[in-house]
């Protein structure tokens, strides 16, 4: 690949706040991986040659931030993706990004008002987006501190309830009123831990079936990565239905995205990307039969270059246009927000 710029460019990772790394077997190359969470997962999928002009910087607790300056106004790529758990990371780099005005991908202010309370609070006003109401509750010893904050915020049940850092198929519990609360709290990793809880919106379609969408947004394009349909309302890929007409019409669906639906779709992802000020992101969204663009969540944490089925080349084609589109804008600051917004210049 003919990268748009030869220079170097560092990115920044986050040691998580509690210092824990995740560690498991790679099924690919049979070997230990360790998995710094709260960080994009992106350098570690693409080419050598991309990698190796991607030298990486830790922040984190316990490293001194004056010994990783950056260059006044030098480019810097920000890969900690996710504020709940890694904080510490986020604050330094923020501080550091400010005091020398670096042009920051991703910028760490960005990403810091990335929580999904936050999200839901600020894409309440943007015409056509149903963002469900959603509250942070800090560590609580019992479930009945849980129902007096559902109660106190006016969350109307049923209530989706998720220890903070979760993504994708990670514990997520649907509650129907409080008396579920202990027993969904039972199934959840949250000891010691905040906990998100969202309004539950019923977007069922007609067939029976839900239905999610996963946006992309790469600069100023926009990808279609999936849209699920599955029997439960808690989609993933692994929940996505087998059966072979449904898995077709979404490869279609991806195939002809920006004839069909991208057009209709295109004003509020813009409007979505410039209240988030994130250069590379998801949206996990379904589409309600009144056309309203209901948002499970905005972020730049989802794992989007994961190819789940390696057997299925159009996903591989898919993905390979995803990455191609990243990597050139990697590797060209002027096109970032950070750069396309400073008036210093």
């Amino acid at each position: 690949m003919n990268l748009p710029s030869t220079q170097p460019i560092p990115l920044l990772l986050g040691i998580p706040d509690d210092g824990m790394a995740k560690v498991g077997l790679d099924p690919a190359r049979g070997m230990i991986s360790v998995v710094l969470t709260g960080n994009a997962p992106f350098f570690t999928q693409v080419s050598k040659e991309v990698s190796g002009r991607l030298p990486i910087v830790y922040f984190g607790p316990g490293i001194n931030p004056k010994a990783t300056r950056a260059p006044r106004g030098a480019p810097l790529v920000n890969g900690i993706t996710e504020p709940d758990l890694c904080s510490v990371a986020l604050d330094a780099i923020a501080a550091m990004v400010d005091e020398t005005g670096a042009h920051c991908f991703n910028p760490p202010r960005a990403v810091q008002a990335s929580r999904r309370d936050e999200v839901s609070r600020r894409l309440a006003g943007i015409d056509g987006v149903l963002a469900p109401r959603t509250i942070r509750v800090p560590a609580i010893a019992e479930p009945a501190e849980l129902a007096t904050a559902i109660a106190d915020a006016g969350l109307a049940w049923p209530v989706l309830v998720r220890v903070a850092g979760g993504h994708g198929n990670s514990p997520l519990r649907k509650v129907d009123d409080a008396a579920g609360l202990s027993a969904a709290l039972r199934t959840l990793p949250w000891g010691g831990r905040d906990l998100y809880v969202s309004e539950y919106v019923d977007y069922r379609g007609a067939d029976g079936l839900f239905r999610k969408l996963r946006l992309v947004v790469v600069g100023k394009d926009v990808f279609l990565r999936h849209h699920i349909a599955a029997e439960g309302w808690h989609v993933h890929a692994a929940s996505r239905t087998s059966r072979e007409e449904l898995v077709e019409r979404e490869l279609g669906e991806i195939a002809n995205f920006e004839r069909d639906l991208l057009p209709q779709l295109r004003d509020r992802v813009v409007a979505i990307g410039d209240v988030l000020g994130l250069d590379y992101f998801g949206i996990d969204a379904a589409l309600l039969p009144d056309g309203r663009l209901l948002v499970f969540e905005a972020n730049a944490a989802m794992n989007v270059l994961h190819d789940s089925n390696p057997h299925e080349p159009r996903w591989g084609q898919l993905i390979g246009r995803i990455r191609t589109a990243l990597v050139n804008l990697l590797f060209t600051p002027k096109l970032w927000r950070a750069a396309r917004t400073d008036t210093s210049h």
